[in-house]
């Protein structure tokens, strides 16, 4: 009897699979004749929310990306071969995974790949070399950076990259990049991240605009304070305040932080 079909995936390396046994697959789609490929991943099932509805479109599928298939039209489907690497048990671990071995087999730096992007997310190849971390919104680097906590403590992180920091601590990769480049005030207790060398240096929260004074504090009490020399986090730090406490009662998500109900950033005339 032969080996079971899977539509047109080459399944030697992951061999027999029951689809419902597993959350998605890693695939690389590759041109025979040039050797060009490309790496992603596919989910094996719907979903609706977070419930299963029904099986996907994966046995057949030639992937989504722009730059695949135009050549996918013009050489037709028996140019390429299919190939699944590797099964993932769940969501987390299959765009971990994809990411891993886009980045493994340096999908950006090689012309030999179709992929622009790593993890759905646009990069350009830099000029010189991944030494310049400006304007590249990259989390993959291995450290060393550092995090520095809503209580003011840094720690200093030297052989893992954000995203293997953020999987073992619980923390949202992609969250924590916003929090490094001032997208994002912070994210659970951490409210600044940066690498060695990186042009936005400040350990305060100062790089984020939006934290910077001068603002005004309104207490329980109905006093006012005036805020002018320091950011939020500063303001944090010195009267023993949470910065994410503070943020979420500026935004409007919370009524009041201990005795504060209100904090307003002065308008620039």
């Amino acid at each position: 009897m032969g080996a079971p079909k899977y539509g047109h995936w080459d399944t030697s390396l992951v061999g027999k699979f029951n689809p419902g046994d597993h959350f998605g697959f890693v695939y690389q789609i590759t041109h025979k004749e040039s050797g060009k490929s490309y790496i992603g991943c596919k989910h094996l099932y719907r979903y609706k929310k977070t419930k299963r509805t029904k099986e996907s479109n994966w046995k057949y599928y030639c992937s989504s990306s722009k730059y695949l298939e135009p050549d996918i039209k013009k050489f037709g489907k028996r140019a390429f071969s299919f190939v699944i690497l590797l099964l993932c048990k769940n969501k987390r671990d299959l765009y971990y995974n994809e990411m891993k071995v886009q980045v493994d087999l340096d999908v950006l730096g090689s012309d030999n790949y179709y992929n622009k992007n790593i993890g759905g997310k646009r990069f350009f190849r830099p000029v010189e070399s991944y030494k310049s971390t400006e304007g590249i919104g990259h989390h993959n680097y291995v450290g060393p950076f550092t995090v520095t906590y809503d209580n003011g403590v840094e720690h200093r992180i030297e052989d893992m990259s954000v995203i293997e920091f953020a999987e073992r601590h619980g923390y949202n990769a992609s969250h924590l990049s916003k929090v490094r480049y001032g997208k994002r005030d912070t994210h659970k207790n951490i409210v600044n991240l940066r690498y060695d060398g990186d042009p936005m240096k400040d350990t305060t929260g100062v790089r984020n605009p939006l934290n910077l004074g001068p603002f005004t504090v309104t207490y329980k009490d109905g006093s006012r304070q005036w805020v002018e020399d320091m950011s939020m986090v500063e303001f944090c730090r010195c009267y023993g305040y949470s910065q994410p406490g503070l943020s979420e009662v500026k935004n409007g998500s919370r009524s009041y932080h201990k005795n504060i109900v209100k904090v307003e950033h002065d308008k620039d005339d």
